[in-house]
């Protein structure tokens, strides 16, 4: 009998433990969410690792373009989106910074009615899911096999990334880097470039690419080779092409200025005379689609907001651009994060599109959500929790600057769509990051909607003609 008692006094004491550890908040051991203690999970209606989340509601879809005849009539008129194709929504109602622009410069291309006298410019800002000109290098083939165009466009004067680029080689010496995301090195804000970094370089610096087309056919050469730079004490920058060697004048100024030399060309040096600040190279052409690769690993794309209102109208002035993505959002999401963290994380977003809509007044801007993350759970690998909703605001923040939006998650294919890219061996297994492969995988979709995108255009043109 007091064998009998001992035994129901262990089993009471130990439910009793388990039902206090029910109440215990969620816990976490790294990165992976551990699950919650419930005995009576069994009997429960809903699922064993239900989360309770705030919905978030999304904005209105935003209103159908208008197209009007030459007499001024509506005329009937309604986009298509191909079956499978994720639809580029434009919140700006017409308004500057929507992607009317944008769409209508590719629709010039594919009928050659063109006009400008330079290429149409792409300035794909993100982290480090496009670094190494991942995603963005298939996108430029992409674009440049259908709309025309050659080259790698922007390429960072000293930065080591750089290396991993499968289309262009670099090499330099006598630069010192200074990035956002290293302000131990000295970062002053106030010297940074478009891309949030600069280069001091030393008399005598020297910045080298080379067209590679092992993969990439229209990046192996290309027609004009740019510097970007600030030098204030002037002086001379020898450039060295297939054509020959080249002095060019610098001005002395402090404000940014470029500097180039025209020619068919698949390799470019440039060494520098005196101490200067760079930033970066374009390698183009005349015409086509040039995308720039802006990655920089670890940001979550909030200090773009930060970068001086003069030096991007300068950058203006002398590198237009005609769509500038942000897609950001892979280091702000997390299992931990809250909907009133995310919300001011996109708060300072929507500063950033705004600064860059006052500087660059004629370009498209388009906010491309974070694709799919996965987290290690107790049930194996799944989205991150909280990643819809962070998806949701992002598309919010979207609608209040009144710019165009991509939900690159679900052009991805939504929900654990990552690791099934893993499974694929199409994205590397901290369930964050596409490879190659899966660059060449995701360009695809971006691709199909802005010719999808580009067609709508070019019917509503049409018709407006009529």
């Amino acid at each position: 009998m007091r064998q009998t008692a001992r035994t129901f006094l262990l089993i009471a004491f130990t439910v009793l433990i388990l039902l206090l550890m029910h109440f215990l908040p969620q816990l976490y051991f790294g990165d992976i969410k551990l699950r919650n203690v419930s005995i009576l999970s069994e009997l429960s209606e809903s699922p064993r690792d239900a989360e309770v989340t705030d919905v978030i509601p999304k904005p209105e879809p935003p209103k159908q373009m208008k197209a009007k005849n030459n007499n001024g009539l509506l005329v009937d008129f309604k986009e298509e989106w191909p079956e499978g194709v994720q639809p580029v929504e434009d919140y700006s109602e017409g308004a500057p910074g929507g992607m009317e622009h944008f769409f209508t410069l590719l629709s010039q291309l594919a009928d050659t009615t063109y006009t400008l006298d330079r290429p149409v410019r792409i300035a794909y800002f993100g982290d480090s899911f496009i670094e190494g000109d991942i995603l963005t290098s298939d996108l430029r083939e992409a674009l440049q096999q259908r709309y025309g165009g050659c080259g790698v466009g922007w390429v960072d004067a000293g930065n080591v990334i750089c290396t991993m680029k499968r289309t262009v080689g670099v090499k330099f010496s006598g630069t010192e880097e200074h990035t956002v995301m290293k302000k131990s090195n000295g970062y002053d804000v106030e010297k940074a470039g478009i891309a949030e970094r600069y280069y001091i370089a030393s008399p005598g610096a020297r910045i080298s690419f080379t067209g590679k087309s092992d993969h990439y056919k229209h990046c192996g050469s290309w027609d004009i080779s740019r510097l970007y730079l600030r030098a204030p004490g002037g002086g001379k920058v020898s450039v060295d092409t297939d054509g020959g060697v080249s002095d060019l004048t610098l001005n002395a100024s402090g404000d940014v200025q470029m500097v180039e030399k025209r020619g068919k060309t698949s390799s470019v040096s440039f060494t520098m005379s005196n101490s200067s600040t760079l930033f970066g190279v374009g390698l183009e052409s005349d015409r086509g689609v040039i995308i720039d690769n802006f990655s920089m690993r670890g940001s979550s794309g909030m200090t773009l907001a930060n970068l001086p209102e003069s030096t991007l109208k300068q950058f203006a002035k002398i590198r237009q651009y005609d769509l500038i993505v942000f897609q950001f959002g892979q280091n702000a999401v997390s299992a931990k994060g809250s909907n009133a963290h995310y919300k001011a994380y996109l708060d300072n977003m929507e500063k950033a599109m705004n600064k860059f809509k006052t500087c660059f007044p004629e370009a498209s801007i388009l906010f491309v959500s974070c694709g799919d993350r996965g987290q290690r759970t107790a049930a194996g690998i799944t989205t991150i929790n909280t990643l819809e909703n962070m998806v949701a605001l992002q598309q919010q923040a979207a609608a209040n600057a009144k710019v165009g939006f991509y939900n690159l998650f679900l052009a991805m294919g939504g929900k654990n769509s990552m690791a099934k890219l893993v499974e694929q061996k199409m994205a590397n297994k901290d369930y964050i990051h596409i490879n190659f492969d899966g660059g060449a995988h995701v360009a695809q979709f971006i691709y199909k909607s802005f010719v999808a995108g580009e067609k709508n255009y070019t019917r509503k043109r049409k018709l407006e003609e009529e």
